[in-house]
């Protein structure tokens, strides 16, 4: 059982586990309005998704560029270099077309 936040309907409220409650807040909102105290069922599956979304890692441009500079040499397959890095082959196949573009435009 999941205790919940007197915010969402009492100190004593209670749900089962397979319940999550997540709060609303529109864009704009400061935290103590009325509508902040709102709290709305979801299944489990959308808030992993959420917290992975806020987790999700950030590359700078100067990562993005030594990585797909990497992969121009040829040394390493592109598979193994994005193994090694942690990203999807489609992630880097995108790094390295805007990067090859941007270089077009600077002709």
């Amino acid at each position: 059982m999941l205790k919940l936040p007197a915010a969402c309907g009492g100190e004593s409220s209670i749900c089962r586990e397979k319940d999550v409650y997540i709060r609303l807040l529109t864009p704009g909102q400061a935290p103590g309005n009325a509508l902040a105290n709102k709290f709305k069922k979801a299944n489990t599956e959308s808030v992993v998704k959420e917290i992975k979304r806020q987790t999700r890692k950030k590359y700078s441009a100067e990562e993005k560029i030594r990585i797909v500079l990497e992969g121009l040499r040829g040394e390493d397959s592109i598979n193994s270099i994005c193994r090694k890095e942690g990203i999807n082959p489609n992630l880097y196949y995108k790094w390295s077309k805007d990067f090859l573009e941007a270089g077009k435009k600077r002709l």
